[in-house]
C-alpha cells in the first residue's frame, strides 16, 4: 500500500502538470515532449500482450457494462521523443482506469488497474517491459491471485480462497503452483509441473509434451496410509508416478 500511495502522490503531481501545461508539444528537434493527451483507437492489454479496441465496455472484468462505448483518454509523458515517466488512462469524467510508468519507452516499475468503483484490481511489476516479480489481482481489497515472474517467465502462482465465519472473512490459500522449468526460448520444458496444497502435498500434476500442456491430473493424499490415494503401492512419491489413462483430469 505504501507503493500505491507513492504512485498516487506522483500522479497527483502529474495531474497538476497536466492542468498547468499545453498538450501534444514537440521540441526543437521535432520530437514529442511533455504530456501528450490522446484517445487511441486501440489499447494495449498488458496482461496478454495484445491490443484491442479502445472501449471501456471491453473491460467487463473491471465491472463495466459490455455495451458501454466510452473510450479511455490517455496521458503519457515524453522526453526527447521517448515515453519517460508516469502515464494514466481515464474516462471523460476523470474516473481512473489504469496508471503506471515508462522508462526509455518501456514499462518500468508498478502498473495498476482500478475497477468501476475505484477499487484496486491488479498490480503488475515490470522491468524493461517484461513482467518481473509479483503480479497480484485483488477482490474486495484483498489478493485472490498472485504470480511471480523472473525476466518475463512465470515461476509461481498462488490462488487465495475466502471463507466466511459469522460474517467475518478469513483468508487462506488453496494451493501453490510452481511452474518450472522453462527453456531458453521461454517455453515450458517437457515433463511434470506440480501444484501444491497449503501443507505442501501435491494436488495437481500437469504433464507437458512438445512444450505444451498434455494432461492434468488431480492427486489426493491419504494421510492415514501416508501415500497418494488410488495409485500403485510401488510408487512412494507423486514425482515418480505413472498415471493411468482413467486418472481424473481436466
Amino acid at each position: 500500500m505504501k507503493k500505491l500511495f507513492l504512485l498516487l502522490s506522483v500522479l497527483f503531481l502529474f495531474n497538476g502538470a497536466i492542468i498547468s501545461q499545453e498538450f501534444n508539444r514537440y521540441n526543437s528537434f521535432g520530437q514529442k515532449e511533455g504530456v501528450w493527451k490522446f484517445i487511441p483507437h486501440s489499447l494495449s492489454n498488458y496482461s496478454f500482450g495484445h491490443s484491442e479496441l479502445n472501449k471501456i465496455g471491453l473491460w467487463t472484468i473491471l465491472g463495466y457494462d459490455s455495451t458501454d462505448c466510452r473510450q479511455i483518454i490517455f496521458y503519457e509523458t515524453f522526453v526527447n521523443g521517448k515515453r519517460e515517466g508516469p502515464f494514466k488512462g481515464e474516462l471523460s469524467d476523470s474516473t481512473l482506469v489504469l496508471c503506471g510508468f515508462y522508462h526509455d519507452n518501456m514499462l518500468e516499475g508498478l502498473y495498476y488497474e482500478f475497477n468501476k468503483n475505484g477499487e484496486l484490481y491488479v498490480v503488475y511489476n515490470f522491468h524493461r517491459g517484461q513482467f518481473q516479480g509479483k503480479r497480484i489481482k485483488y477482490y474486495e481489497g484483498n489478493p485472490w491471485y498472485e504470480v511471480t515472474y523472473e525476466k518475463g517467465i512465470l515461476k509461481e502462482e498462488i490462488w487465495y480462497e475466502y471463507l466466511y465465519y459469522g460474517g467475518k472473512k478469513d483468508l487462506t490459500f488453496t494451493y501453490k503452483k510452481v511452474a518450472y522449468p522453462y527453456d531458453e526460448m521461454g517455453r515450458p520444458k517437457n515433463g511434470k509441473v506440480f501444484s501444491y496444497e497449503p501443507d505442501g502435498k501435491i494436488s495437481i500434476v500437469t504433464i507437458y509434451r512438445k512444450h505444451k500442456e498434455h494432461r492434468c491430473y488431480f492427486v489426493l493424499f491419504d494421510y492415514e496410509r501416508g501415500r497418494y490415494d488410488g495409485l500403485d503401492d510401488i510408487y512412494s512419491s507423486a514425482r515418480d508416478l505413472w498415471y493411468p489413462w482413467w486418472w481424473p483430469q481436466y
